[in-house]
């Protein structure tokens, strides 16, 4: 994210519990990126069958205790209205009430 000053935000549908579970785990990004195809748009991946996703150019980095908080201007969107999303909410995979 530092060097090429972008990020995406993937929101993974809810049939995509399995991959949520890899992206969370401790795996080097490349093995992570290995369990998926995607497509790139702004210069950042976008995850096949995604619900929705989100492109960013890099504004500012924060310090936010353990991390750095990345702070973005959004450069292009996309929602797939046919795609549910996934929701996790008290500790697990749940689906959003109509």
């Amino acid at each position: 994210m530092r060097s090429s000053e972008r990020f995406g935000v993937n929101v993974l549908a809810a049939d995509q519990g399995e991959l949520a579970r890899i992206f969370a785990s401790k795996a080097m990004p490349a093995e992570k990126f290995a369990s998926v195809t995607h497509v790139e748009e702004h210069g950042v991946p976008v995850l096949d069958g995604a619900a929705a996703w989100i492109a960013c150019s890099l504004t500012e980095l924060l310090p936010g205790g353990d991390h750095t908080i990345g702070i973005g201007a959004v450069l292009g969107t996309h929602v797939a209205a046919e795609r549910e999303p996934l929701v996790f909410a008290d500790g697990a995979y749940r689906e959003l009430a109509p």
